[in-house]
């Protein structure tokens, strides 16, 4: 597994490559197709989600297949690795443990034919990722890339100096690549319009479950009596 950490905007995007995930893309293929074919897939308001590509339910990390249950380690461990880069992580779990969490995972099917892409985040959930099972051939340009906007906007410019484009991060994404990145970045599938095939992804998102803390158990912030 190779894992690569790169500043995005004010955050962090990881990137990871899963060549050990290729032999079981065969049997995530078969499942996520058969949900489609049998009409499994999320609707829209008008009852068709063809025009947008298939989304299954968000409910494959509940499967038992093998696939399934090994993903779910890879991204737990991935997951582990993204949240040692928060220093509120480092500080407040000193066993090197995840938060409680719920995760959820769905499989997103377009091909050239569906080109819907809009910008779009997961804002309720904290950490998202997405994996790719199967990638189009002979892409050209930024088509069939995962794009990232800067969520600070234009307002920004006038403080850098320049012009900042407001979508403008690119990835080229690869059979068994996945990436991470917080839930509130606005991101987007750009289309395959010129490319015949299927773009299977695995969309991932971790809710955390917090719980406070008595103020008065807070350093420095002690209570005041009235």
């Amino acid at each position: 597994m190779e894992i690569e950490l790169s500043p995005l905007y004010p955050t962090i995007l990881l990137k990871a490559s899963i060549p050990e995930m290729l032999p079981y893309h065969e049997q995530i293929v078969e499942i996520v197709m058969d949900l489609a074919v049998s009409g499994n897939i999320s609707k829209s308001e008008n009852k068709d989600s063809r025009h947008m590509g298939y989304q299954t339910p968000a409910s494959l990390f509940e499967r038992n297949d093998e696939c399934f249950l090994r993903l779910k380690q890879v991204h737990q461990f991935l997951l582990k690795r993204y949240l040692k880069t928060d220093p509120g992580y480092r500080d407040q779990y000193k066993e090197n443990q995840i938060p409680e969490n719920e995760t959820v995972c769905w499989a997103y099917i377009q091909n050239e034919k569906q080109i819907s892409s809009y910008v779009h985040h997961h804002g309720s959930f904290g950490i998202s990722a997405v994996y790719y099972v199967r990638v189009p051939e002979n892409l050209q340009g930024f088509q069939g890339n995962i794009s990232f906007c800067d969520p600070r906007g234009p307002g920004i410019a006038s403080l850098l100096g320049t012009p900042l484009p407001s979508e403008n991060s690119f990835h080229l994404p690869r059979e068994g690549m996945m990436f991470l990145f917080p839930s509130w970045l606005q991101h987007r599938p750009l289309p395959t319009s010129d490319s015949s095939g299927w773009r299977i992804s695995l969309g991932i998102d971790t809710n955390f479950k917090f719980q406070l803390r008595k103020r008065e158990a807070i350093p420095g912030n002690p209570v005041k009596k009235i």
